[in-house]
């Protein structure tokens, strides 16, 4: 059975694709390596959806995220909870980076603003205000439950016709001189017209065994979740500093839609593994009690860990590859398909069908697999 589209990978990217290629009329079949619908990096996310990047098309495809995922909420119960983000700066050079993001905000009509030390406690009631020197605020931000976004996604896309084949790991492909015939698995091999790799942290690796270098490094972060309690905290709260420890840079927790803290920290070093550290307790409780002291009494259920696939400039890649006829790629998201995802889908489809995206070209090719990858997102 040959299918018109066949997506490597059933995540927070690969998901919505299905959906939003299906939506289109598209004939898809999704092929996963795992046993159900996002068990890979989704599974790990804290589900924070957020507008506030520096990047023009990051602010475009996470604007319409938002927009998708508050449209379905109506339908859909997925923990939904509209906070917005704190971004606090520990330093006036911090500061200054958000003031630059801040002006971009601002052109692509995402409402946020530049706080004062005395305007954090009420944002945030607690805060120890003398740690910060102001923060960007950015109100109309999200947060969701990853797993059963992606299951929607799924479920949606299945009822529109879209094919799902769990536990496909592919292997290699079969070429037809410069278009792709079939992928393979060890359960026999999918045609199709069209492919897209869309697996995440796996990307890279599904790359060469089609020749592609796609630069795409997937580093290890750690999160965890408390109990429920009481709604104390709106925003997903955002430190960007780093500790004097060296042991973690930005962390960042909020409170999710059913009461729980959650929450995480970028590591100094890059880690690669999904084994747990002795580091990440003592650090996060050390971090998080330093900036809100009454969370010391909270508890703590469980931690894990999970991949952040990061491109060297934090943008992802959303491109047709040149070598192959009917090849295409959306990966790269650094840990922000949650955020992503959704909105970068939409337009990708539409870019595979109809040949255009959604997103002005002068910011869709931002997202160009062949770029130089020298800028560096400030809200990375």
């Amino acid at each position: 059975m040959s299918h018109d589209v066949v997506v490597i990978g059933a995540g927070s990217v690969g998901l919505p694709l299905a959906y939003f290629l299906s939506l289109l009329g598209t004939k898809v079949l999704v092929l996963d390596k795992n046993r159900s619908p996002g068990q890979g990096e989704n599974k790990a996310a804290i589900g924070g959806v957020r507008a506030s990047h520096s990047e023009p098309v990051k602010i475009l495809a996470a604007k319409r995220s938002i927009e998708i995922l508050s449209e379905l909420k109506l339908d859909e119960e997925l923990e939904y909870k509209r906070g917005g983000y704190l971004f606090v700066a520990r330093s006036e050079s911090a500061l200054g980076s958000m003031k630059t993001a801040h002006k971009v905000l601002n052109r692509f009509g995402v409402p946020s603003s530049i706080l004062k030390p005395d305007d954090l406690s009420r944002v945030v009631p607690g805060i120890n205000r003398s740690l910060y020197c102001g923060a960007l605020f950015s109100p109309r931000d999200i947060n969701i439950s990853p797993l059963k976004t992606a299951y929607m996604f799924y479920r949606r896309a299945r009822d529109l016709g879209a094919r799902f084949e769990f536990s496909r790991a592919v292997t290699g492909f079969r070429l037809n001189g410069e278009r792709i015939q079939s992928a393979r698995t060890e359960n026999g091999e999918y045609r199709g017209a069209v492919f897209v790799l869309a697996n995440g942290a796996g990307i890279t690796e599904t790359g060469k065994a089609l020749g592609l270098d796609v630069p795409v490094h997937s580093d290890s972060h750690e999160a965890g979740i408390t109990a429920p309690y009481r709604p104390v905290l709106g925003p997903m709260f955002v430190d960007t500093g780093a500790d004097d420890d060296r042991i973690s840079r930005t962390f960042y927790f909020t409170q999710n839609g059913v009461g729980a803290f959650i929450f995480c920290y970028t590591p100094y070093t890059s880690l690669y593994g999904k084994h747990a550290t002795s580091l990440f307790g003592p650090t996060i409780a050390r971090r998080m009690i330093g900036a809100i002291p009454s969370l010391k009494n909270v508890y703590v259920r469980r931690t894990w860990r999970g991949y952040y696939p990061n491109t060297p400039d934090g943008v992802p890649i959303a491109d047709r590859v040149r070598d192959y006829k009917n090849l295409y790629i959306l990966g790269g998201m650094c840990g922000q398909g949650v955020m992503l995802g959704p909105g970068l889908a939409e337009s990708f489809a539409h870019y595979i069908v109809q040949g255009t995206s959604l997103f002005p070209e002068e910011h869709f090719k931002a997202l160009s697999f062949y770029r130089e990858f020298k800028n560096e997102e400030l809200l990375r």
